[in-house]
């Protein structure tokens, strides 16, 4: 049975690649149907073609349907079957967890040599996951790393977190729990410096990417 691909990609040279790399592995069964230079063209594609797997670069020109995790989000809502890799030279492990839990099916690293294309894309149709090692290493030791510095958080400090997070200034964080302002920034401070965060932007993403423990 031929499944039925769609590559994405700003880069002509790399899609070609794509191609390449899946319809003339041994035995392919893929056959590249359309080919998206950004994430609304990809949106569109998917309405107007069956479509059994899509592989796209994470990082293409910001269009209608938005890009990285916002088009996955909109792939998954439309089409929660199908099997998406995504492409990607970014290492850092929260984009990399949240690429996973926006319904990515697997990773693949762009400088990972597009032979092994076929076998990330050949597990995704069997319904197994696929990473790339370097992928793999980076989602573990962060993995190990956040769970150890969870623990180090005390319970005064996570309490702040969470109330920061949800939305609350520092002034109303301190008038809530009855400590004073200096108390309350020296508690966010230390609890982002346990956590390895420098600055209020990742906090957020820190709790919407892995969460803070109850």
């Amino acid at each position: 049975m031929t499944i039925k691909t769609i590559v994405a990609d700003d880069h002509s040279a790399v899609r070609l690649g794509l191609r390449i790399a899946l319809e003339r592995a041994p035995r392919s069964r893929f056959s590249v149907v359309a080919e998206a230079d950004n994430a609304s063209r990809v949106l569109e594609l998917l309405e107007q073609h069956a479509c059994d797997l899509l592989i796209t670069d994470y990082r293409m020109p910001q269009q209608q349907g938005g890009d990285g995790l916002a088009l996955l989000r909109q792939v998954r809502l439309r089409y929660p079957r199908l099997p998406v890799l995504v492409l990607t030279t970014l290492d850092n492990p929260m984009v990399l967890r949240a690429i996973l839990d926006c319904g990515a099916r697997g990773l693949y690293d762009k400088q990972e040599c597009l032979s092994n294309l076929s076998t990330a894309a050949y597990s995704l149709m069997r319904g197994s996951h696929y990473l790339s090692a370097r992928f793999t290493r980076r989602l573990a030791e962060y993995e190990v790393e956040h769970r150890g510095a969870h623990e180090r958080l005390s319970a005064r400090e996570l309490e702040v977190l969470k109330l920061l997070v949800g939305g609350l200034s520092g002034r109303d964080v301190a008038a809530r729990l009855e400590r004073s302002e200096k108390t309350i920034s020296r508690q966010k401070r230390c609890a982002m410096e346990k956590l390895g965060i420098s600055h209020d932007a990742a906090l957020q993403e820190y709790a919407a990417v892995v969460g803070l423990p109850d």
